[in-house]
């Protein structure tokens, strides 16, 4: 949106576009990368215990996300030398894959993840012969299809399955991946002339595409979204990009001439930004605390379908064993804050051989152990 804004009239929205500049690099975590709704949320081993929503239990900064904000910082005129922009030149450059590629944590998969580092890098300004964005240039035409188009399945979210490979080409992800070498000064490959023809000969009789994949993600190697809206936008902003450039008789990709603002020499605007309002220590929820998909200013647009496997998962649970609260013990939860009670709470279930030890209370709320006990998020194996 603020992107959409600073385009549209900067000056007129420019107090709403301070803001958001400022929340972003609030939300920059430490290693230079940002996610998409948390800060620093990069404890890996909680996606390895039970019910551990998909593996997905984390929002760990991801390329195509830093890409984005880059993208925005570099329009709003942070330098290279900015210490966010730097972080996250360092983070994109440390995250690209050996092949060449980067990974797409919200678009299926690598076409999409390098598509969106080329828009960033090129709207910072990195020279496009740079050796990161040639190594992504080569990976991207040597995945080109035969019909001139682009295609990669959800299979490329196992590690063991390769990267930009599908059974058929998309228009969607044909469009990503012409972006993407636009962005890269490759507007005069023969590869993309074959792009666009791709484009306008796929098109259908009402002007647009048929793309019955899904080249969106919720959980990745669990479910995938299709967005109707991806199989028209992306391949018309490929198919403008591609005139403008070529009737301007010009390398460079219209982000490059993006009005640059400095923000450094601009002490109005430097006065008013205060990233740290935006620090995972001065926000409440605390720093560690956990909610499902967010809470408060990081509530994400997954959480109805979090609330619903909550339902799911309780049923599940509820069908199966009667459970009691052991030694009428009172849970005390903190609201919008975490599942977490703030005391030990010990479920003992039916039949007698499981039983819930729910939160690391002190070791005298915890009743015997007993074989065959299990655990879930937030909770400790007593068995």
């Amino acid at each position: 949106m603020a992107l959409a804004l600073d385009r549209f009239d900067g000056g007129a929205y420019e107090p709403g576009i301070d803001r958001a500049a400022e929340w972003i690099l609030g939300m920059q975590s430490r290693n230079g990368g940002w996610a998409s709704f948390d800060a620093d949320n990069t404890h890996y081993y909680l996606n390895h215990i039970p019910f551990a929503d998909h593996g997905a239990l984390l929002d760990p900064p991801s390329a195509d996300v830093s890409a984005r904000c880059l993208g925005f910082l570099a329009q709003r005129g942070f330098s290279p030398d900015h210490p966010a922009v730097a972080g996250a030149l360092d983070f994109l450059r440390r995250e690209q894959e050996a092949d060449g590629s980067w990974f797409g944590r919200w678009g299926t998969n690598y076409i999409y993840g390098t598509w969106s580092v080329l828009a960033a890098l090129n709207a910072i300004g990195l020279d496009p012969a740079s050796p990161e964005i040639r190594r992504a240039v080569v990976w991207l035409l040597s995945y080109q299809r035969a019909d001139g188009g682009w295609g990669e399945s959800g299979e490329s979210y196992w590690p063991d399955k390769p990267h930009g490979e599908a059974p058929d080409s998309t228009a969607s992800q044909t469009a990503w991946a012409l972006l993407a070498l636009m962005a890269a000064g490759e507007v005069a490959h023969p590869a993309v002339a074959r792009g666009i023809a791709y484009l306008i000969e796929s098109q259908d009789r009402d002007g647009n595409w048929n793309e019955p994949w899904y080249t969106a993600v919720g959980f990745p190697r669990v479910f995938y979204l299709r967005y109707h809206g991806y199989r028209a936008f992306f391949p018309l902003s490929a198919l403008a990009r591609y005139r403008r450039l070529s009737l301007a008789n010009s390398r460079r990709s219209p982000s490059d001439c993006s009005l640059r603002r400095r923000i450094g020499r601009e002490p109005g605007l430097t006065s008013r930004v205060d990233p740290s309002r935006f620090m995972p220590d001065a926000l409440a929820p605390p720093r560690f605390a956990y909610m499902p998909f967010g809470a408060g200013p990081r509530v994400c647009v997954g959480a109805p379908f979090a609330l619903t496997e909550l339902v799911l998962v309780t049923a599940t649970l509820v069908q199966a064993f009667r459970i009691e609260l052991a030694q009428h013990r009172p849970i005390a939860p903190v609201g919008l804050v975490t599942l977490q009670p703030e005391t030990a709470a010990a479920l003992p279930a039916d039949p007698a051989r499981f039983r819930l030890i729910c939160n690391n209370g002190p070791e005298s709320a915890a009743p015997a152990r007993r074989r065959g006990d299990f655990f879930v998020a937030n909770c400790r194996r007593v068995a």
